[in-house]
């Protein structure tokens, strides 16, 4: 078993082992007794490793501090204390994983007795191979010995927190997004989604909320920079226009893409957003803490807002209604240009004043239209036209509208505004 420093969850799971009284043992004058157990069980359990052709642990002074001072909780309340993981931070022993087990013996037992013990009950520990170092704690009283094993996968010193090699190297911080950019859309190709694009202002508001973290740490509330901003609120400050926005964050203790891609991808929500059929563009930044030695990785997603010409967006909704109509056996509307200049000049005054302008019907009637003839609606929306007319079809009224057999006319006028489409669509009977 191991404990994962993952961004969503922490997975630790003890064993502990309670075993009955054994001989009575024999030392060596002016010997240590827990000296001798440390000894002993380090190359018991090395012996077991070698036979296994699995390589032996290395006794790390750090790991032997802090399973020193749980095997003393674990004597006296007969169960491995749960800050055994703080207390290797403070210690800055960074890991990628780690495992810890217990055994507690007889006061009377011999050194090969408490090897035999621990090789038996901690089994899984010393099988790991991705465990290379170990600390082995002892704590004794008059009845009993116990012993805790701390087990870890230390972090590759060269790969520790150092922001002059590292964190303010562009090229560093690029090949990083570049390789999550590259497992990313392998990941979606497979499930047949569309393959994501590297954006340069995506990468700086990964590396604004990045920042947020190194000096304040990974956020209690996900997601929410300290200034109260959320992953929206970052991205509209680069400047980027914006449909939608996805957000990723995790914080582990060496600089890896793959191992930050690997974190997210087995985490629900967060594989949920790499799959994201919307998105279309990504950016990624790392920062550090050297002091705690915490990179924070931040990957960020969104579905650019693309600025349409208002012709060309209006021209291409009535394209589509016209297409709508003929497969549905109904004849296609004459698109008026009188009723698409009307319908332009009525979106632009939306736009401003969000009501219909009192000239409308005026100007209506000046193109050959009785009033009672025509049909006026409109939608604010950040989505294309192909988006605009499925959503008026989801609507019951407003699909009968566009498939109402009596029109012949169509006009549609299209205004931008505040990253927002601001559609009106007419639909007249009769020829003006």
């Amino acid at each position: 078993m191991r404990k994962r420093l993952l961004f969503c969850c922490l997975v630790l799971i003890f064993h502990v082992f309670v075993s009955t009284p054994l001989a009575v043992p024999t030392y060596a004058q002016g010997s240590d007794p827990q000296d001798a157990y440390v000894e002993a069980i380090l190359e018991g359990l090395n012996d077991e490793r070698e036979d296994a052709k699995i390589a032996p642990f290395v006794l790390h002074p750090a790991l032997s501090e802090v399973a020193a001072k749980a095997s003393e909780s674990l004597l006296k309340k007969n169960q491995i204390p749960n800050t055994i993981w703080d207390d290797l931070q403070t210690a800055k022993y960074f890991y990628h994983s780690a495992d810890a087990g217990a055994v507690s013996v007889s006061s009377n037992a011999t050194p090969d007795d408490v090897v035999a013990r621990v090789i038996n009950a901690a089994s899984r520990l010393w099988r790991n191979e991705e465990l290379s170092e170990i600390g082995i704690g002892i704590a004794q009283d008059a009845d009993w010995i116990a012993v805790l094993l701390i087990a870890a996968e230390p972090v590759d010193v060269s790969l520790t927190c150092d922001p002059a090699i590292q964190e303010e190297v562009q090229a560093v911080q690029l090949a990083q997004a570049e390789t999550v950019l590259k497992l990313t859309n392998e990941a979606r190709i497979k499930e047949g989604l569309t393959p994501l694009t590297l954006n340069p202002l995506l990468n700086e508001a990964a590396r604004i909320y990045g920042e947020d973290m190194k000096l304040n740490g990974y956020p209690k509330i996900p997601h929410r920079g300290t200034d109260g901003s959320e992953p929206h609120d970052r991205v509209g400050r680069t400047g980027y226009n914006y449909i939608g926005v996805r957000e990723n964050i995790l914080m582990r203790h060496d600089l890896s893409a793959e191992g930050a891609f690997d974190q997210w991808w087995h985490s629900p929500l967060h594989k949920a957003n790499i799959l994201g059929e919307e998105v279309t563009e990504m950016g990624l930044a790392f920062t550090c803490n050297p002091k705690l030695n915490e990179f924070y990785y931040t990957q960020v997603f969104a579905v650019p807002f693309e600025n349409i010409s208002s012709n060309d967006y209006a021209t291409e909704f009535a394209t589509l209604v016209n297409e709508l109509r003929e497969k549905e056996g109904l004849a296609a509307l004459r698109i008026d240009p009188k009723l698409m200049e009307i319908a332009a000049t009525t979106s632009a005054y939306i736009a401003e004043t969000r009501k219909y302008p009192d000239s409308m019907w005026t100007d209506i009637q000046i193109a050959g239209y009785s009033t009672d003839d025509v049909k006026v609606g409109s939608i604010f929306l950040v989505g294309k036209p192909a988006e605009a007319l499925e959503y008026l079809l989801g609507k019951g009224d407003r699909a009968a509208l566009i498939r109402g057999a009596d029109w012949s006319s169509i006009g549609v006028g299209m205004t931008v505004k505040d990253d927002t489409y601001y559609l009106v669509y007419i639909f007249a009977k009769g020829v003006s």
